[in-house]
């Protein structure tokens, strides 16, 4: 989510509400986030299809190396394209490292 949060608009944290406005009664503080939406993508030349599809593949196995998280979909050398280092955890790259990823691979022709 964080992603496309950063592709389509920015992010801000506005606030905190504590435990206590909440039944049942969480263990942690929750945030208020301001969400506005751009103009234009954060990012251009890419097909948002083909972008969202490497980083679903690259959290849909968390706390594991993009080079294994990505494989069939990128390959060693779109790394170094992409200048993207594959022992990367997808936490670890932002939206414009996405995008590079995805600029740098083929998309599938299915697509």
């Amino acid at each position: 989510v964080s992603v496309k949060v950063a592709y389509w608009a920015s992010a801000t944290m506005v606030g905190t509400v504590p435990p206590s406005v909440f039944l049942p009664r969480p263990k942690v503080d929750s945030a208020l986030v301001r969400i506005q939406r751009r103009a234009h993508p954060a990012v251009a030349d890419v097909d948002p299809a083909w972008l969202f599809q490497i980083v679903r593949a690259g959290f849909a196995h968390r706390r594991k190396m993009l080079r294994g998280a990505l494989s069939g979909l990128v390959d060693a050398d779109t790394f170094g394209r992409a200048g993207v280092e594959p022992t990367s955890r997808a936490e670890d790259l932002d939206v414009a490292a996405w995008a590079a990823l995805a600029r740098a691979a083929p998309p599938p022709e299915s697509l």
